[in-house]
């Protein structure tokens, strides 16, 4: 194994056999570990220098907080079966502006307390999940320097209070948000909970185009719950066209608004003039 390469993807176990603490992997800047079993304290602090990107797929396994990891100097983080409590432990550790993503979490059983945990993350990404993982983990974290923040994929189970719970966590990001994207079904009353809230309207781009917008949710879309708005993607399906661009008419800016196909990548361009005003459609 070359001490010069930059991107590794191995077995957690192998990993461990070939990385003695005397040997330095100088330009490994990519690893990724599968299948991370019962693993024995690690230094990755000196033996991995450049590392900038990490991915550990726990695969069931609990997390390897033994591991001297060099959080602070990871710019990416990837997860894959992951608890609740392991990444309200993790990401107060990682720098500031840091992109994590999550695949496949779940809740901790249970959560002992109720302190918050801070974090300076720039962006956090919630694939496939369970409603109680999305509550605890919103629940109990702030974050300040938040810019993107997107949840999507399957919901194991729903649980009442999604749409209180995102807002809530949306107001302590302090105007930082640009990018929000929702891709679970959402109900009405959380859908317009969320457009109303006040925390929105530094949002640039909104994408929540696995929900279906109610003649009240397609009006909370007007400039003053969204004065920022710039790009918004929704879902194609049984959207009232006349309430939509009644509502993108109240912007002072161009628009520019995807509508999303299921099953189809296709897409067609559309010019607008509302009010003396130029929207871009991409339908």
């Amino acid at each position: 194994m070359s001490p010069r390469w930059e991107d590794i993807t191995i077995d957690a176990d192998m990993f461990i056999d070939l990385t003695p603490s005397s040997y330095t992997f100088s330009s490994l800047k990519n690893l990724t570990l599968l299948n991370i079993s019962s693993i024995a304290k690690v230094d990755l602090l000196t033996s991995l220098p450049a590392i900038v990107n990490l991915t550990l797929e726990l695969d069931g396994n609990a997390f390897p907080r033994d591991m001297l990891i060099p959080w602070s100097r990871l710019h990416t983080c990837n997860f894959h079966d992951l608890q609740s409590l392991d990444l309200l432990w993790v990401l107060p550790q990682l720098a500031h502006d840091a992109n994590v993503t999550v695949h496949q979490a779940f809740a901790s059983d249970p959560r002992r307390g109720s302190a918050s945990e801070t974090t300076f993350v720039g962006s956090l990404k919630l694939v496939d999940f369970s409603g109680t993982f999305l509550i605890d983990v919103l629940a109990h974290l702030v974050a300040p320097a938040l810019h993107t923040f997107f949840i999507a994929g399957s919901v194991a189970d729903r649980v009442p209070g999604m749409g209180r719970a995102i807002v809530a966590f949306l107001g302590l990001a302090k105007r930082t948000l640009k990018c929000l994207l929702v891709h679970i079904t959402l109900s009405e009353d959380d859908l317009v909970l969320i457009l109303e809230s006040p925390h929105l309207r530094d949002v640039v781009h909104l994408d929540i185009s696995a929900s279906i917008f109610s003649p009240k949710a397609i009006a909370a879309l007007g400039a003053s719950s969204l004065p920022a708005l710039r790009k918004l993607v929704l879902c194609q399906s049984r959207l009232d066209e006349t309430g939509l661009l009644a509502a993108l008419a109240t912007h002072q800016q161009p628009i520019l608004l995807s509508r999303e196909r299921k099953g189809s990548e296709t897409h067609s361009g559309l010019q607008l003039v509302l009010h003396q005003r130029e929207f871009t459609f991409n339908l």
